[in-house]
């Protein structure tokens, strides 16, 4: 081994002795291996810039596409408590799962009748295209947009119909349909007594959403192309008509829907269509096809750069995608990157050409960089806090030993990485993200934030960023968090504490009082009805007096636990005050609240518990009545309370004048 040691030193001498005899040879063979080196990094830096560019092009459409679907999903769930679960409408569909079909067919017709105007609203203002009942057993019931058909099987071409009876479960969902194609929205219909009525669907057409996407982001255009042998296979005739092929792409069909000029997107501008017609043509738009999660390309049309994304929508029960949404958009930006690598290659064969000029210098300061380094991370390493620090772009440079811990990460898996898609957990868009649009404005912020660790886990912090240099927006930004769990977790324990009654568990009267507020505001701007029941230990104070305060203490907490279990999770119960509790019924008319009241009478009066005397209650029961002042309610309730202890305890009643029999 020792002899090989000076052969190595021989010969890296006689280099070294080379480079100096031929200074020019050795420096024409280091500029052309850097010129080639360098030309094939510039190649990748600028084709993994336009990449980005696509991902968050990609990620954005995506959002949007999610943010535009999940708030149709919630006014669709809105007019569905409104327009279908109130006691006519479900009076009318009891009628219709008769057996006699004389009486379906009335109630169809009286279906129709009710809700015509309704769907007429629905149309003009919200573009739905199907409002569309059916039975228990998935069957046609009836079709608003085309009443002359119904009680035909959906089984086979609707399985989201099937899956929201037999569930009983809403289903949210894109299907093919056999008169039209649509964003559609089931939901099981069952009755306060849990009778299963059947389901109903209200659809919206592609260009209801596309309206939004467009009013979020007019410098996209969309279009929705659907699956050629799903359509063959669903769409009965004429609907058939409807549809027509995709320009040079096979397999692929457009949708005109009904022929109703307010439902049919508008033809793309010319530019645009041209860019949509060579995509059948085009190999990387065919492979996005076959993705499972879609994704964005670069397409170049007459000079000018275009982001084409496409999202596959696929129906619950298919692997392959029933549509494909597209969008397209202007790209100048990545023109700009193509020219600029061509101009950037030109500078680094200037800048190959100095620096073996200039070598001694960089050395010099690769040297400085380095101890300036070494003395950031000394003085970093002692905080108690995380540091992060960020490039322009977002991603870690450099970061101390606090924030790994606190992270759960290395420096190694930290250093290279995006912030904020790494570390930062939040349900706001991106475009609103506090953190982000300090470091985009060059500005200091300061807030409480949700950070991820590794693990997934996710824990409270103070976050303070500060631009970085003179410059903010060129230079990047620092961040210092500090994990705040243990606060967070305290004001949480405050806050439960401010609102519940620490001897039952329950809600407070402050709180309670709110709920009412809530409930009031709800029932006088949609009319949904709630009640509310005040009941209250009848003889507590002899139980005080005889047993003594603590066994009436625990009469109080027996009797929270009892109102728990015998209400549901969306009602409100509160002690109101001493032995009085007040409980708010939401979505509750006054016969079901004097059934609850009776349940609860009977559950207390039945209890008996070891080393504790039996009780009962006394209960008043009162509904809201529109616009009234809640003090007027209360009096309501505390006069049927008055009026069952006058009448010998142990009984539920009510002043209402819609419920006259009073129950014992």
């Amino acid at each position: 081994m020792k002899s090989i040691y000076p052969k190595i030193k021989k010969k890296i001498n006689k280099i070294f002795f080379f480079i100096l005899e031929h200074p020019l040879l050795t420096t024409s063979i280091f500029i052309t291996l850097n010129l080639v080196v360098g030309y094939f990094l510039i190649i990748y830096t600028f084709t993994k810039e336009i990449a980005i560019i696509l991902e968050k092009t990609t990620a954005t459409v995506s959002s949007m596409w999610s943010s535009v679907t999940e708030a149709h999903k919630e006014t669709m769930h809105s007019y569905f408590r409104y327009l279908i679960m109130n006691p006519r409408v479900l009076e009318v569909l009891k009628k219709a799962n008769s057996s006699k079909e004389q009486e379906v067919n009335l109630a169809r017709a009286e279906l129709y009748r009710l809700l015509w105007k309704d769907y007429e609203d629905l149309r003009r203002d919200l573009k739905v295209i199907q409002f569309h009942f059916h039975t228990p057993d998935c069957k046609s019931l009836l079709r608003f947009h085309a009443p002359y058909l119904y009680g035909d099987d959906l089984r086979k071409a609707r399985p989201a119909v099937c899956k929201a009876n037999e569930e009983k479960t809403p289903q949210f969902t894109f299907e093919i349909g056999k008169l039209a194609t649509g964003f559609r929205y089931i939901f099981p219909i069952i009755d306060s007594h849990g009778n299963h009525l059947g389901s109903v669907e209200i659809s919206r057409s592609f260009e209801s959403l596309r309206k939004i996407l467009s009013e979020v982001d007019p410098l996209t255009h969309y279009t929705l192309i659907l699956n050629k042998k799903i359509v063959s296979e669903r769409v009965i005739e004429p609907f058939n008509q409807y549809y027509i092929p995709v320009p040079k792409l096979e397999g692929w069909v457009l949708e005109k829907p009904l022929g109703e000029p307010d439902l049919i997107p508008p033809p793309l501008p010319v530019k645009y269509q041209r860019v949509f017609e060579t995509l059948g043509e085009n190999r990387e738009f065919l492979k996005l096809l076959e993705k499972e999660q879609g994704g964005s390309i670069a397409v170049k049309s007459k000079g000018e750069y275009y982001k084409v994304t496409v999202l596959p929508i696929r129906e619950m029960t298919l692997k392959e995608p029933s549509a494909v949404l597209i969008a397209i958009a202007t790209a100048p930006v990545i023109g700009t990157i193509t020219k600029n690598m061509f101009l950037y290659y030109g500078g680094y064969i200037l800048i190959i050409s100095l620096f073996s000029l200039l070598i001694h210098a960089f050395l010099k300061q690769i040297s400085h960089i380095r101890e300036t380094q070494e003395r950031l991370e000394a003085i970093t390493s002692a905080m108690g806090s995380g540091l992060l620090v960020l490039n322009p772009q977002g991603e870690i440079t450099l970061t101390n030993e606090t924030a790994c811990e606190l992270l759960g990460y290395n420096k190694k898996e930290l250093l290279g990485k995006n912030a904020h898609q790494t570390i930062h957990h939040h349900s706001v868009p991106l475009e609103e993200c506090p953190i982000i649009q300090a470091i985009r404005e060059g500005r200091v912020y300061e807030g409480d934030e949700v950070f991820r660790r590794k693990d997934g886990s996710l824990f409270d912090v103070h976050v303070i960023v500060r631009p970085l240099g003179e410059k903010a927006l060129h230079q990047g930004s620092v961040i210092v968090f500090t994990d705040i769990s243990e606060r967070k977790k305290l004001e949480k324990e405050l806050y439960i504490r401010a609102i519940t009654d620490s001897l039952t568990g329950l809600y407070n009267r402050r709180f309670q009082m709110e709920s009412l507020l809530h409930a009031k505001k709800l029932a006088d701007r949609y009319n949904t009805p709630f009640s509310i029941l005040i009941l209250d230990i009848d003889n507590f104070k002899r139980i005080n007096d005889t047993c003594g305060h603590e066994v009436g203490d625990e009469v109080l907490r027996v009797l929270a636990k009892i109102l728990k279990t015998q209400i549901r999770s969306t009602d409100v119960p509160a002690r109101w005050g001493g032995e009085e509790f007040l409980i708010l019924l939401n979505n509750t008319n006054l016969s079901n609240a004097m059934l609850t009241a009776e349940r609860i009478r009977t559950e207390v009066a039945n209890f008996n518990g070891p080393e504790l005397p039996s009780f009962t209650v006394s209960i008043g029961v009162a509904q809201y009545q529109q616009v009234e002042e809640l003090k007027d309610l209360i009096a309501r309730a505390d006069s049927g309370l008055y009026l069952a202890k006058s009448q010998g305890k142990n009984r539920v009643a009510t002043l209402d004048p819609s419920y006259q029999e009073e129950v014992a």
